[in-house]
């Protein structure tokens, strides 16, 4: 018995089943859901009916009977709600438990563990002591229920099991959507230790699962939640959701409630989007010595979750009620007992509201509590006394200290290594790399600079991390958008950069704690612009000057911004004051895997943003990219970190005071993991937040809110087709007898496009269930009727094969194919089928990949040894960052044709550059009429407009396909470096055109406007109209793209400066 109850909460039974281990001391059993008095009813009835109940066991004098039942319902002072809500049989069930845990106490002459705990179908109960005459921090590890768990546990497995937002997994997740109602007894239970009780009561509500889309109160309350609340409290009630619904429906809404004997805070936020908040929020006011008599947490149909607290300031001294012993007093208890009070008016303590500005503080707290609720550094929340570990106390930190120490903590683990390494670090050109120096970075990752060893820095330095905030405060505070009421006491008292440099010097015991320290000294004076002070925020962004990366990076950004909240950390990344490009979210599937993603996710931010830069050649807008890394028990939580994402974009995108003057923007694209749905909901979630471009802010979402549809018109891969066609002309080729590979199949946005376009002979073709193959060419008939259907490889006739042919599924082991071999592993197999035998083609497409699946470690298994030439004589890289750069020089040197991606896969980029040109151009009122296709049947404007779409897609693709090949041929450069070549040339020129007096040229305005824009567009609104619509920055942007990459395109990379003023004449001519 002893060894169950002591076992540890992390490995133990959980609370549930340790309740259990305490069986013999219920005298019940478990009921079911509560019959809840209705608030008419008198508590006195109910208080005889609980007599009536535990007297039929015979167990107590009538005499005893009655004073314990009466003492239970007057002196221990148990809210009224509880009287009103809670059924006569549970509250007999209370009144024999807590009776028997005082006659264990006394006989085995030990202090009282009371052991409270009640499980049924719909309801449950939890009971645990608090000590009356300690602060509430301290009350919360002495208040033990059962052996060894205390307040702090209790409210972990609540929130994990029943509320469903626990740090972890849930271990036994209970099904449904429950209330919880806490009560703090006014008086104790034991005179010479005063002791209260706190209650947990959970019930299970009558919601349905599917959200309602209401804020009507009466629409989306649980109806026991209707039936028991008064006028007043729905009305409060119904405040506070409609106060949610203007507040864009994100982050959490707080209002506050005052009045002379306490202070409320009503909360709201949406459901699932949080973790340990409910746990957080009891830490946060015993972090401020307050106490809590009454919580609640009510659930709605629409998915919100208010949780209800009230406040008091203890008075100095608690106040016990006198009372005459119910048995013979033991030397460590004796036991309260008092006259009939039949209500719970009568308080054992004094208590009062909280003093308005330290309620102001905590709400400011709050919304810092559900951006970072619990970490692994919360813990220095509390103060330590020194310990043998500890060489010196641990001073505690406010809750703005410890949300700051974790920002920097993750800030400083990914830089680290590259910062440190500066002095060793020269600029790459473009499509090359330090091999050497990455490996540095990586060994340095794994071995020192890791996570871990920058936690322990932290957390022995608690000093200086309060002069570091002192610091970051100073400087970002009174600038930031939407300040807090309440500004931090520290700002006056901060020290200089130099007098904190001088502080780790001498505070730190060695040099790479000194070095972490002046890494997050470094990153306050990197931030431009942060929203960690803005009242109503999901997670924290840091928009920072590029300057530090300079030296390690061959091009600067003209931003990075850095996002951090409770599911996930992220970066986005633009290299031009408009930026466009995508939103990725990062999936790990085990710890070294997110240790690696985590320590190369600026790295990979970076390159991609890079790629996507030199992909924009042609577009108006500098290349971007957005990266969400999820935490690692966060791995289902994409579309939340996605949502508190983007709503801290907006807070440093929209919420500004240069907001009129705006001359940068950001526009969104979709990945893999992100279109749909999200792109939708990114756009009305802009508009709610009053952006200006709402239109524009997210492309590639539906046509029912203006986008374009990717079928019929496919335009992910309609300039990777202009690449195709072009070699097949220029080596005059047949397409239908020529032979391919492809990676991504009919279910995946790319590998569909690819097969409808194509009418090559596909001879093999790999997809998340497997890989398909025969060398005869795979049925295209087929292959149409799955992408019709939406359905993966698995379901390929495979009747259609020939007797060489074969499919291998992901789940198949030890697999024989048709000339003898066996596979082993279905999995491997299709991971890794572009390494087999069987991958020989013409051309090889890679639509769908991870980064740098082929490198210089494996690209050698691409190489046919008895030709010593690479099995694929064309690779199309379709998808970003198949190929190393390494990897691509390999293969080229070995006689592939490689056109990489910034190039081939440049279509989706233009289509959306296109998709934010309309919505900039248009208002509400044309944009609903024009794009909006509310039914089957598509405005003429939005099929016109469409088309032209696809049509500049392929003329730019055609464009830069002919500059390679000329220049190639010209000069024998290979393609891939040709391709970063014109793209930085093209970039250069964007970057020139607009200072240059070019620009003051209205004629050539006018002409270029006409040639970039479509005329669709043109005939719709008319030049000068869209001339005073759109954002100069833009028009700028669309200009210099326009002049730059059609010059180079036609004159290539070494024109000479005459050319220049001969193409514009060109243009003014015609």
């Amino acid at each position: 018995y002893q060894r169950r109850v002591r076992a540890s909460h992390m490995h133990g039974p959980s609370l549930a089943d340790r309740g259990r281990c305490h069986s013999s001391l219920l005298f019940f059993k478990k009921s079911g859901a509560a019959n809840a008095l209705s608030p008419g009813e008198e508590v006195e009835i109910k208080r005889q009916q609980v007599i009536e109940i535990i007297g039929r066991l015979k167990l107590l004098s009538q005499r005893r009977l009655e004073n314990e039942v009466s003492w239970y319902f007057g002196p221990l002072g148990l809210d009224k709600q509880y009287f009103k809500s809670t059924a006569s049989d549970i509250i007999a069930q209370h009144i024999v438990q807590l009776y028997a845990a005082k006659v264990d106490a006394h006989v085995n002459n030990t202090p009282l563990k009371l052991r409270m705990f009640n499980e049924s179908e719909n309801s449950v109960v939890f009971a645990i002591q608090s000590a009356a005459n300690s602060s509430p921090q301290e009350s919360v590890q002495q208040s033990v229920g059962f052996e060894g768990v205390t307040e702090k546990e209790i409210e972990y497995e609540i929130e994990q099991n029943w509320l469903h937002e626990g740090y972890r997994s849930p271990e036994k997740p209970r099904e449904g959507v429950w209330r919880i109602h806490y009560y703090r007894t006014n008086g104790t239970i034991v005179d010479t230790n005063p002791t209260h009780l706190n209650f947990y009561f959970l019930t299970k509500t009558q919601l349905s699962t599917n959200i309602v889309d209401s804020y009507d109160i009466r629409q989306i309350g649980d109806p026991e939640f209707l039936r028991l609340a008064s006028a007043g409290t729905l009305q409060l009630y119904q405040d506070v959701i409609t106060g949610y619904q203007k507040n864009h429906q994100s982050g959490v809404f707080v209002k506050m409630v005052q009045s002379e004997s306490h202070s409320r805070l009503i909360i709201a936020y949406r459901r699932g989007t949080v973790h340990s908040f409910f746990s957080g929020l009891t830490a946060l006011y015993q972090g401020y010595q307050l106490l809590c008599p009454k919580k609640r947490v009510e659930q709605f149909a629409n998915g919100m979750t208010i949780i209800s607290l009230s406040l008091v300031a203890p008075a100095s001294e608690p106040v016990v009620p006198t009372s005459s012993p119910l048995l013979p007093a033991s030397p460590s208890l004796s036991y309260s007992i008092s006259p009939l009070i039949t209500t719970s008016e009568n308080n054992s303590w004094k208590g009062k509201a909280v003093d308005t500005e330290l309620l102001n503080k905590i709400v400011s707290e709050i919304s810092l509590l559900f951006v970072l609720p619990r970490t692994s550094l919360s813990i220095l929340l509390l103060p330590n006394a020194g310990s043998k570990k500890l060489e010196k106390p641990r001073k505690k930190l406010s809750i703005q200290e410890v949300t700051y120490a974790f920002v920097v903590w993750k800030f400083i683990y990914m830089f680290l290594a590259n910062l440190s390494l500066r002095k060793w670090s020269t600029p790459t050109s473009a499509g090359e790399s330090n091999i050497h120096l990455e490996k540095v970075k990586e060994r340095l990752r794994q071995e020192t600079y890791t996570e871990g060893r920058v936690f322990s820095a932290l957390k022995r330095n608690t000093e200086i991390i309060t002069e570091l905030y002192a610091n970051f405060s100073s400087k970002h505070h009174s600038h930031n958008l939407n300040d807090l009421k309440l500004k931090s006491s520290t700002i006056q008292f901060s020290k200089s950069d130099e007098e904190i440099q001088q502080l780790i010097k001498e505070k730190c015991a060695n040099r790479l704690d000194s070095d972490i320290f002046s890494l997050a000294l470094l990153f306050n004076q990197q931030v431009v612009k942060s929203n960690f002070y803005k009242t109503n925020k999901t997670a924290l962004a840091f928009r920072l000057s590029p300057s530090f990366l300079s030296g390690l990076y061959p091009i600067l950004p003209v931003a990075v911004t850095f996002l951090i909240g409770s599911e996930f950390r992220g970066f986005h990344t633009r290299f031009r004051e408009t930026g466009l490009g995508q939103v990725r979210i990062i999936h790990s599937d085990n710890y070294e895997t997110f240790s690696h993603n985590a320590s190369t996710l600026f790295e990979e931010n970076y390159s991609r943003a890079l790629i996507q830069h030199r992909r924009a050649k042609d577009i108006a807008e500098g290349g971007s990219m957005g990266t969400i890394l999820l935490s690692l028990e966060r791995q289902d939580k994409g579309q939340v970190a996605f949502k508190k994402y983007i709503n801290s974009l907006l807070d440093l995108e929209i919420d500004s005071d240069d907001f009129n003057h705006k001359d940068d923007w950001i526009f969104i694209g979709p990945s893999e993991k992100t279109r749909g749905e999200l792109m939708e909901w990114a756009t009305l979630h802009a508009k709610a937040r009053g952006h200006p471009y709402w239109r524009s802010f997210a492309t590639g979402k539906s046509s029912r809110l203006g986008g374009f549809p990717e079928e019929p018109f496919v335009m992910a891969t309609a300039s990777t087709r202009q690449y195709v066609l072009g070699i097949i002309k220029k080596f005059a080729l047949k397409e239908e007898e020529c032979t391919k590979v492809q990676i991504s199949g009919p279910t995946h946005r790319l590998g569909a496009s690819e097969i409808t376009a194509s009418r090559d002979k596909t001879l093999a073709i790999v997809d998340e269930t497997g890989v398909i193959y025969d060398p005869k060419g795979l049925n295209r008939a087929e292959l149409a009727r799955l992408i019709s259907v939406r359905a993966p490889l698995s379901a390929y006739d495979q009747t259609m094969l020939s007797p060489e042919g074969f499919f291998v599924d992901v789940k198949d082991t030890d697999k024989k194919l048709p000339d003898g071999t066996i596979v082993y592993s279905g999995r491997a197999f299709a991971e890794t089928f572009h390494f087999s035998k069987y991958s020989t083609a013409q051309f090889f497409l890679p639509c769908e990949g991870e980064p740098n699946s082929v490198n210089l470690d494996n690209v050698h298994q691409l190489i046919d040894r008895n030709t010593g030439k690479c099995r694929f004589q064309f690779i199309i890289e379709v998808v970003s960052m198949f190929f190393s750069d390494e990897a691509r020089v390999f293969l080229e040197k070995h006689g592939a044709i490689f056109v990489k991606d910034s190039s081939s896969n440049k279509g989706s980029l233009i289509s959306a550059s296109l998709e934010v040109l309309v919505g900039l151009a248009l208002t509400d009122e044309e944009y609903t009429q024009h794009m909006i296709v509310a039914s089957d049947s598509r405005p003429q404007f939005h099929l016109d407009f469409v088309s032209e779409v696809r049509r500049f897609v392929e003329e730019n693709a055609r464009l830069e396909f002919e500059c390679l090949w000329r220049e190639h041929q010209n000069t024998g450069i290979p393609i891939i470096h040709l391709s970063g070549l014109i793209g930085n040339k093209i970039n250069e020129l964007k970057t020139s055109i607009p200072s240059s007096k070019l620009w003051d040229n209205q004629t050539l305005r006018q002409v270029v406007f006409k040639l970039a824009i479509p005329q669709s567009l043109l005939n719709l609104v008319g030049l000068e109209t869209l001339l005073q619509r759109i954002p100069e920055t833009y028009l700028k942007g669309m200009f210099s793209a326009y002049l730059a990459s059609r010059y180079v395109y036609q004159f290539g990379l070494n024109a000479q400066a005459f050319s220049f003023y001969t193409f514009i004449e060109g243009l003014l001519k015609n």
